[in-house]
Parts: C-alpha cells; sequence; structure tokens
C-alpha cells in the first residue's frame, strides 16, 4: 500500500520511503546535444524512482548496442545466413564485425555472439562449437531491448505530462519500422512536436477512453506504442494493425515497469 504524501516510484509502483532517485524521461544515452537545455529542443526532465530502480534498469545500457546492430542487420553486406555444411540443422548467422563498429565484449555477451574466429580463424567451425551455446535472434533480441527503453520513456512521459496514474497492471503493445528516407513527415499526420534531439521525437495521442497511443522516433527507427489501461476489451490494437499491414506486434504484460528485465515481451 501506498503511503499519501510520499512520491512513489514509476518503475516499481511502490512508495519511495527514503532517498529519491530523479529518473530522465528520455534517457541521457539517446541525446547527444548539449545537456540540459538547448534552443529549440525540448528537455523531459525527471520522474521520481527507487535508486536501485534507476540504476538497474538493464535494457538501458544496452540500447546504443542495439542501435548498432540493428542498423547493421539492415546492410545485406554484413549478414549472412548458412546452413552448416556438416550439420544442415544448424542455422548460423555470421555478421562482419566491421560493419558493427563500437560493440564492447560486454555487449557481444548480452546479445550472445560469439567471435568464432578467435578459435577458427580459417573456417567455419565444427557443429560442436554450436552445440551448448546460447541461441540467438539478433533482430528479435535488439528489437526487444529498444522497445524496453522507449516504453520506459513513454511510459514518463504519459506520467508527468499526461497525468496518467501509475497503474497496478500495464499493458503495451509494440512494433517498429526503419525509415532511412525520412520521408514520411510524422508531424504533417500526427501534428507537430518539439524535438528532444535530433531525430528523437514522440508524439502522444489518446486513441479512446484510458488507451494512449505514442509514436516514438529515434534516429531511423520508429516505434509504435499502444498503453492499454482499459479495463475492457478495445479496438485501438485491431485499428492500427489495419494501417500497418507489414508490420509485426509484440505485447508486454506486467505488474511494474521492471519486470520488462524479467519476462519482456512476447509476439502479440
Amino acid at each position: 500500500m501506498n503511503t499519501p504524501n510520499l512520491p512513489i516510484c514509476y518503475l516499481c509502483g511502490l512508495t519511495i520511503c527514503g532517498k529519491v532517485s530523479r529518473d530522465h524521461v528520455v534517457p541521457k544515452q539517446m541525446i547527444k546535444r548539449a545537456q540540459p537545455r538547448a534552443r529549440g529542443y525540448d528537455y523531459a526532465d525527471t520522474i521520481d524512482s527507487h535508486v536501485p530502480c534507476n540504476n538497474l534498469f538493464g535494457p538501458e545500457g544496452y540500447l546504443r548496442a542495439a542501435m548498432t546492430i540493428l542498423a547493421g542487420l539492415e546492410d545485406s553486406e554484413a549478414v549472412l545466413y548458412k546452413q552448416h555444411v556438416n550439420d544442415p540443422n544448424l542455422r548460423v548467422l555470421f555478421i562482419n564485425k566491421d560493419k558493427f563498429p563500437g560493440l564492447t565484449e560486454l555487449d557481444l555477451q548480452f546479445f550472445g555472439i560469439v567471435d568464432a574466429s578467435r578459435e577458427h580463424p580459417t573456417g567455419v567451425p565444427p557443429p560442436d562449437f554450436f552445440r551448448g551455446r546460447k541461441k540467438t535472434n539478433l533482430v528479435r533480441d535488439a528489437m526487444y531491448v529498444a522497445f524496453s527503453v522507449i516504453a520506459k520513456s513513454s511510459a514518463a512521459l504519459l506520467i508527468t505530462r499526461h497525468q496518467v496514474p501509475i497503474p497496478t497492471q500495464w499493458k503495451i503493445y509494440a512494433t517498429a519500422y526503419w525509415d532511412h528516407a525520412d520521408i514520411f513527415d510524422l508531424d504533417e499526420h500526427v501534428g507537430e512536436t518539439i524535438p528532444f534531439d535530433d531525430q528523437l521525437k514522440a508524439w502522444i495521442q489518446p486513441a479512446k477512453a484510458n488507451v494512449w497511443q505514442v509514436i516514438y522516433r529515434y534516429g531511423y527507427l520508429v516505434v509504435i506504442l499502444i498503453f492499454d489501461f482499459a479495463t475492457v476489451k478495445t479496438d485501438v490494437l485491431e485499428q492500427v494493425r489495419s494501417t500497418l499491414n507489414d508490420c509485426e506486434f509484440h505485447v508486454f504484460v506486467g505488474g511494474c515497469l521492471n519486470d520488462l528485465m524479467r519476462h519482456g515481451w512476447q509476439p502479440a
């Protein structure tokens, strides 16, 4: 039970009885410009959280790596899928590490990327090399990191700017697409909004009672989120799906935003 007049942590939903940590509504690692204020840009301010909740939100630390991976996977010269010649059931993704600059050892470990060339510099490792290792889906794993960080930021915007109460149950739908050409001017379709940084914007609008739609642009990645707080079934997801035929939606359902680190996203 929350105690009146004490701040509430938006990440876990519990009362903050001790030190309050001011979490940035838009994560600092998403912004390249000089902080905190610059003419022509929006400053999203901060929101109350527990110190551990703020410091231990794991996906945030891997957002840049996720974006590097997603951008690299868009390059046909950077990736190659092959079935192992000695085991047709083993499908391996080979990546050109030069197309994925800046990935650290921690990034590689987090996403389950193995530098096989260290042990087998002259050829493809044998099937035994892959057995027992973590199976990965780089597109899915990197996209889920992006979904989690952007959903967390969008939730903070809803709470701080639209007075949405912190719910006891979160239901968030997410999909994304890449807009390399930047030919689709979202301001013309959704309404003008002030950027947080170059190519970093969020458009927020109510879809129905207790349902919000957020379109969040980070570089070339456009993430569309539906926050469904309704107590009855709505058709908002179906309506959005009908206009985005090629996009696959994923859903997060949890008692708090920290659950994004535990059981995360599932295909909707």
